[in-house]
Formats: C-alpha cells, structure tokens, sequence
C-alpha cells in the first residue's frame, strides 16, 4: 500500500468507484473521518477535476470540513473546531489548473513513483483503457512544473481562497 511507504494512515470509507455520492449519509461519513483524522490542513481534489468522482469528492470536503467543527452535526467522534484551510492538488495533466504554489519535490519523486506504482489497478486500467503510460505522465507533468518554478520536479498546488480558510503563513513545505 502507497501510504505505507511514507508512514502514513491510510483511511477508506468503502465507496465504490463512480458512485459516490454528495448525500446526507455520505457528507457525515465524511465529517466523521475529518473528525476522527483531526487535520489542520485538507490537501483535495480540484474542483474542475476531469474525474465526477473527483469532483464530488471535492465538494464533499468542503462542506464536511466545514460541519466537522459544528456541535449540533452529531457523529461519533466530537467536533474537530475550526475551519481547516483546503489546498487543493493539481488537476490531472494540469488541463485548466492555474497554481498559486508549488512544492519542489526533486528530493522525494522516486518515493512518489513507487508510491503511485502501489496503485496497480489504476496504472493497468490507465495504460489499457486510455493507452497512457501514467508513470511516464507524471514524471513529464513533474518535470514541467518543476521548471514553471526553476527546480527539477515540483507539484502544483492552489489555495481555497474563501473565508474563513485563508492563512496568512505558509501551509505548504
């Protein structure tokens, strides 16, 4: 498992594949993770992403980032106060995606590859439904937005920019 190479918690809430849903039953499953996960800050899909999945994702997040800090949306886990700020990652093949940061990630892009290599279903389907080779995509896409920001592979990031999200120091490394 990719989170597992960096020593990360990996959470799953058991959604099927192009049917997730921007419901009631889903948007408190997504509060409750925000709560049990306590994060200071939400790293998520772009809006304008390609994929509807990724999309709702997106909106779910929002809102449940939102409810997670309020008392009377009950859940398991207690409130998780406050409004994290949401960054949002960088759309597939940047198509659309303008950036308002970047993370140069020269040091850490094999971990990165082995990572996503983890992702087996997604590389073959990718390759055989789209004939594109998604390791060869992400070191070209690395590469290019390593050079928008003068180092050898980046990522591109954007912040929600609405209140009360917004920070006035550096959420990103």
């Amino acid at each position: 498992m990719s989170a597992a190479k960096i020593g990360a918690t990996f959470f799953w809430l058991g959604y099927d594949d192009e049917l997730i849903a921007n419901d009631i039953e889903t948007r408190l499953a997504f509060v409750e993770l925000i709560r049990q996960a306590k994060p200071d800050l939400i790293i998520t899909h772009d809006p304008q992403d390609y994929h509807p999945d990724h999309r709702v994702v997106s909106q779910l997040v929002f809102d449940a980032s939102f409810l997670s800090g309020l008392p009377n949306i009950k859940t398991k886990s207690p409130p998780h106060y406050g409004v994290q700020p949401l960054i949002y990652f960088d759309t597939f093949g940047g198509i659309g995606f303008q950036p308002s940061e970047y993370v140069d990630i020269s040091d850490t892009f094999e971990t990165k590859r082995e990572m996503l290599a983890c992702h087996t279903s997604q590389v073959k389907w990718m390759k055989d439904h789209d004939q594109l080779d998604v390791m060869n995509m992400i070191e070209l896409h690395g590469r290019e937005r390593g050079l928008q920001c003068g180092v050898e592979f980046a990522e591109a990031f954007r912040s929600e920019t609405v209140w009360p999200r917004l920070r006035s120091y550096r959420l990103l490394p």
